[in-house]
């Protein structure tokens, strides 16, 4: 009998692990997207053979996802027009907002009109990860560098908004 102990106490042990790895769910979220500001890099690049100097800022953010319909196929432009036509911003929206006498207004960027970023998943599934954005800053002669920050959100394939997030503010040649 004592020899039949270390066998069961494996045994029970080993059915135990095998439970709680077993017992472990895939994480839940919301169906509507969550974000939340990771950071924001700016990078001065000089002038060089056929482009002029400017600045590329660079804006990270985590997001969530209960349902995992992500994104958009730039090939669909059926579902593209359909969808977005009569809508003022597409599954990306970024708010250039600069600093002036002491309150942040809001300056449109013909760029950021309709931005899209691309599927991140084809099947339902909680999902969890980073977007990045990219916006180039020039300068051009009459450019001054001014502190601004981005107001972000976006959405899903269903049109479920994000909250919005802000970020923190960097400076930047506009005219």
């Amino acid at each position: 009998m004592p020899q039949k102990l270390p066998f069961w106490g494996f045994l029970s042990i080993s059915s135990l692990f095998l439970l709680v790895a077993c017992s472990e769910k895939e994480p839940t979220a919301s169906k509507t997207p969550a974000i939340e500001f990771l950071s924001i890099k700016k990078y001065t690049l000089e002038a060089t053979g056929s482009s002029v100097r400017r600045d590329s800022v660079i804006v990270d953010l985590n997001f969530t996802d209960g349902d995992g319909d992500l994104g958009e196929d730039p090939r669909d432009t059926t579902r593209l027009k359909q969808i977005f036509a009569n809508q003022p911003w597409g599954n990306y929206q970024i708010r250039t907002m600069q600093l002036v006498n002491g309150n942040f207004i809001e300056v449109p960027i013909a760029a950021n009109a309709k931005l899209f970023f691309p599927r991140i998943t084809s099947k339902p599934a909680y999902l969890n990860g980073t977007l990045s954005f990219k916006q180039t800053f020039i300068y051009q002669a009459t450019a001054k560098l001014v502190p601004i920050k981005f107001q972000i959100k976006i959405r899903d394939r269903q049109l479920n908004e994000s909250n919005t997030i802000e970020t923190d503010t960097v400076r930047v040649p506009i005219q």
